[in-house]
């Protein structure tokens, strides 16, 4: 088993602002070997992110060494599943991640099953 920690365990981390750097080094430095990382409308991991610096994030996730395979986000409490209007309940389902950012998993809270998995490719 890996050990690892969430990006929004991070001072910075629940506004979406801990640099990746930070993030990695505290990741290492309290003794955890994996990170997951969290996707948000604005901030460092953001929906708008150009392939360049997906590639550049991804890179210093390479170069750091910790395991990184997983982002989180809470972006659906803003658009409930459980929502009145349809339209919203509709839109809960899709989370845009940016288009170039890739990862294993997805995982998207609030949920009747509290892991949603998405394979990107």
């Amino acid at each position: 088993m890996i050990k690892g920690i969430s990006y929004l365990s991070f001072e910075n981390g629940l506004s979406n602002n801990e640099s990746i750097e930070s993030a990695l080094i505290q990741t290492q430095s309290n003794g955890f070997k994996a990170l997951e990382l969290s996707v948000s409308n604005e901030g460092v991991i953001n929906t708008n992110l150009s392939e360049s610096e997906c590639i550049a994030i991804r890179q210093k996730i390479n170069d750091s060494g910790v395991f990184v395979d997983s982002i989180a986000t809470g972006m659906s409490w803003g658009i409930s599943p459980t929502s009145d209007d349809a339209g919203v309940r509709k839109n809960s389902l899709y989370i845009k991640l940016p288009p170039f950012f890739t990862t294993r998993w997805v995982l998207k809270p609030p949920v009747n099953d509290p892991i949603i998995s998405s394979i990107l490719s």
